[in-house]
C-alpha cells in the first residue's frame, strides 16, 4: 500500500487509509468526497436481524436526506 493521507492521518497502514482503500475498491471508485459508512460485528453477519435492523436504519436516514445521492447496499463477501 503506498502512502496516502487520509484525514490527519499519514500513515500507510492506518485504519482510515485502509477503509479508504477498500471502499474505493468495493464502492465504484466513489472519491473521498462520497460519504462512506462502515458497519462491522465480530459476531454477526451480514444477514443477520440484528445487522439488518442497523443497516435499515441508517438506509432510512441517508435515503431520507436529500443531500445524499444512491445508497449502496453491503455485498456478500466483503
Amino acid at each position: 500500500m503506498t502512502e496516502k493521507k487520509a484525514g490527519n492521518s499519514s500513515r500507510p497502514q492506518s485504519a482510515s487509509v485502509q477503509v479508504r482503500d477498500l471502499a474505493k475498491l468495493h464502492f465504484g471508485g466513489n472519491s473521498s468526497a462520497a460519504v462512506q459508512v462502515v458497519f462491522h460485528s465480530d459476531t454477526q453477519t451480514v444477514d443477520s436481524p440484528q445487522v439488518q435492523r442497523v443497516l435499515d436504519a441508517a438506509t432510512t436516514v441517508f435515503d431520507g436526506d436529500t443531500r445524499f445521492g444512491e445508497v449502496i447496499a453491503p455485498k456478500p463477501g466483503m
